[in-house]
């Protein structure tokens, strides 16, 4: 089978991590090639791209209206002649004239619908945004996004009651209008007038919001319990998360939630919203605490609780046990593998 994946750029967020993990469990079994139409390229993440991948690289300017990076990308498509092509966020499919299936995986909770009714088969990273597609008026088939369970360091003490010191954490992209970081300052600073500072937050990511975040923090005098580490890579993370108190997602918008599920297999304690996706991460609250979303009275008092009350093992070991059996990065793609062979007849 030769699989083409199309995406406007690679970059670090969660639509991209998970391609190129998908693209590396793919490689191994088929023939697969990346095309990349924009100019943005982290190259960090471009290099962990398997060898085997015939990647392209069009390097188009984004709002340019020079058509040559679309042509060459379907003389390419005419050269390489996939069997199936799979297309990662919207916009691009009314450019690509190549006759083969074409499918579309849907990462988030926001996406249009405009262009659906022009693919043979959607695919959704969670059932919450399976049931939002289908409100669209279109079905789609749930594969869930994947993680590398293995490869993440685990929290050996579990401590239960209350401690002298907690360190909690949050990964993912600095844009609160979507990954809601200024709800957990606002908490924070709600446990501070309340004279609860036996804490520490590390803020993991880069993105649009990094200035706003920085000035909340100053402004409420919070510089001594905050530290924005900026941007880190994958191994970092899956080396550190077992050293936190705490996981904390809380998201105003979000499909799947992976740093959830790895935060799961460090068997850390995590907190999130109670939004769709991250609730179906947590099977809907059984294996993980959750506050309403953007209520960030609501999220101080769930810190609070957890502070009270410490870890418990039992939840932490089911959570480790359900991340690990559903969230792997190999099914996930083995699923897509299957999904193409199931819905075009391919061998």
């Amino acid at each position: 089978m030769k699989i083409a994946h199309i995406i406007w750029g690679i970059e670090t967020g969660g639509a991209e991590t998970m391609l190129v993990d998908i693209i590396n469990e793919q490689v191994r079994k088929e023939k697969v090639a990346l095309y990349v139409v924009n100019d943005l390229i982290n190259q960090q993440l471009l290099n962990k791209i398997d060898k085997r991948c015939d990647i392209k690289l069009f390097r188009r300017k984004i709002g340019s209206k020079n058509f040559m990076p679309w042509i060459m990308l379907n003389v390419y498509l005419i050269k390489y002649n996939p069997d199936v092509i799979h297309f990662h966020l919207e916009g691009m499919r009314k450019m690509v004239f190549h006759p083969a299936p074409k499918v579309f995986t849907i990462h988030n909770m926001y996406t249009s619908g405009v262009e659906y009714h022009k693919y043979q088969a959607l695919y959704a990273i969670s059932n919450a945004v399976k049931e939002r597609t289908k409100k669209q008026g279109f079905e789609s088939t749930t594969i869930w996004n994947g993680i590398h369970p293995d490869n993440i360091q685990i929290k050996q003490k579990i401590i239960g009651g209350k401690k002298p010191f907690y360190r909690f954490v949050c990964v993912g992209r600095l844009y609160t209008p979507h990954k809601g970081q200024d709800i957990l300052i606002h908490a924070l600073s709600i446990l501070k007038s309340k004279n609860i500072t036996n804490y520490h937050l590390d803020l993991i990511g880069e993105g649009e919001s990094k200035k706003q975040l920085e000035s909340m923090i100053s402004k409420m005098k919070l510089d001594s319990h905050v530290t924005m580490l900026g941007q880190r890579d994958r191994m970092y993370v899956y080396s550190h998360l077992c050293k936190y108190d705490l996981f904390i997602l809380p998201s105003r918008s979000e499909g799947f939630g992976l740093s959830l599920a790895e935060a799961m297999c460090a068997k850390v304690p995590v907190l999130t919203s109670d939004l769709e996706g991250p609730m179906e991460v947590i099977d809907n609250g059984r294996l993980g605490m959750f506050f309403k979303s953007e209520d960030s009275e609501d999220l101080a008092t769930k810190i609070e609780s957890y502070m009270e009350r410490g870890e418990n093992s039992y939840i932490l070991n089911a959570a480790y046990d359900f991340a690990k059996m559903n969230f792997d990065i190999d099914i996930t793609a083995q699923q897509y593998l299957t999904a193409y062979r199931n819905l075009f007849h391919l061998k």
